[in-house]
């Protein structure tokens, strides 16, 4: 299954252009066990993949866009979608860093995620 995130600022202020985008979708389908990344993807805020001129999407501004592939053998009821922007050059998330804060369940092969300044 293929799928496309976008990756949207919640609020007014948004991280800069050229900020790595790091996109992963997550079998969160057991409860009480740590999840495991089915698919990873990279990308940077206003470049490649996602224009910062892809526009608006219903009050939200498109800071990135990535394409993602599930593999067949993996059941997509229990999936979701993470994003992470990352203002520094860490492995963690760290202050600074734009992340997202709800879960976002892989119900359509475009999955429109909000990220938040922690």
């Amino acid at each position: 299954m293929d799928v496309n995130v976008l990756v949207a600022a919640a609020g007014p202020d948004e991280p800069p252009a050229g900020t790595p985008v790091v996109v992963e979708i997550r079998d969160t389908s057991l409860l009480d066990v740590a999840s495991t990344t089915v698919s990873t993807a990279r990308t940077v805020t206003g470049s490649g993949t996602a224009p910062a001129t892809q526009g608006d999407v219903p009050g939200r501004q498109v800071i990135a866009s990535v394409d993602l592939t599930v593999p067949d053998d993996v059941d997509p009821r229990g999936l979701t979608v993470w994003a992470r922007v990352a203002t520094g050059d860490h492995e963690h998330v760290t202050a600074g860093d734009w992340i997202t804060v709800q879960a976002y369940p892989l119900q359509s092969e475009t999955v429109l995620v909000e990220v938040v300044p922690v």
